[in-house]
């Protein structure tokens, strides 16, 4: 009996739909947020969450990704449920997901007076900031067993916790998409289109190539506002523009992402990512 439970920001109310699926069934918690914080510490929705796990009384719990449920949820679950955390990146540790700070640069500490300093813009109040952080502590300590797809992640997160125990897996791949006989594109960026992404500096290397030898780059990805850069997308764009070779797709489907991919030679990510 499989349960998946997905937040979605909603503009109108907080409440908890049940969608039946034929693996199982889904459950999405749309939330609405009247400050940045509600994304982590929501009475409302943890209220909910807390009547429906009662109800259900899993018995063992995965969390991929925490990003818009509470960080209590732990909490809220049933005495003796398991609980396995997938750190899919670190956005436990870090309220801005990434443990790379607005100033960017790589980070690798999560002290509130650091944590202040980066995140004034949208929460000013330093015990928001420590509380926070202790939900944090508090849930990966809670945690049975760690999961991490990467050993960097895994590495950054010990060194902030050096008690943690975290095990490294490998993540599958899929092979459902048969690749195009015909490579019709050589490299491919898929992502948000964000600066920590570092799509310009992918953009500006494509550019500097001759025309008569320039490869050919899809681009797909959303667009989020950055506080430091909020005409990002607009940058890459005309970046983007400059050159023929260069398409850009925008967002796009799970599936659709796919298939685009398997045109590709070269799935390019820009170093910058902390990742």
């Amino acid at each position: 009996e499989v349960h998946c439970l997905a937040p979605r920001s909603s503009k109108t109310q907080t409440r908890l739909l049940h969608e039946k699926q034929s693996w199982g069934e889904l459950h999405i918690l749309e939330t609405k947020y009247f400050q940045w914080s509600d994304s982590w510490e929501n009475i409302q929705a943890q209220t909910l969450l807390k009547k429906w796990l009662r109800e259900l009384q899993p018995e063992l719990c995965h969390c991929h990704h925490l990003s818009g449920l509470p960080l209590a949820f732990h909490r809220l679950l049933p005495q003796g449920c398991k609980l396995i955390i997938t750190l899919h990146d670190y956005a436990i540790p870090c309220a801005r997901g990434q443990m790379y700070h607005r100033e960017h640069r790589i980070c690798d500490s999560n002290n509130p007076e650091n944590c202040h300093s980066c995140l004034q813009p949208f929460l000013a109040r330093k015990g928001a900031i420590l509380r926070r952080l202790e939900q944090a502590r508090e849930l990966l300590f809670r945690a049975d067993h760690l999961l991490s797809p990467s050993l960097d992640l895994s590495l950054r997160i010990q060194r902030l916790y050096p008690q943690l125990k975290i095990s490294i897996i490998d993540l599958p791949v899929f092979d459902h998409v048969s690749p195009s006989k015909t490579k019709d594109s050589t490299f491919i960026f898929v992502g948000s289109i964000i600066p920590t992404k570092g799509l310009d500096l992918l953009l500006k290397a494509i550019l500097r190539f001759p025309k008569e030898n320039t490869p050919s780059l899809k681009i797909i990805g959303f667009s989020a506002q950055y506080p430091t850069w909020k005409n990002y997308q607009q940058h890459c764009q005309k970046l983007a523009s400059l050159s023929p070779s260069i398409n850009w797709l925008g967002e796009k489907e799970h599936h659709e992402c796919l298939e685009e991919m398997a045109t590709a030679k070269c799935l390019v990510i820009p170093p910058i990512w902390p990742e």
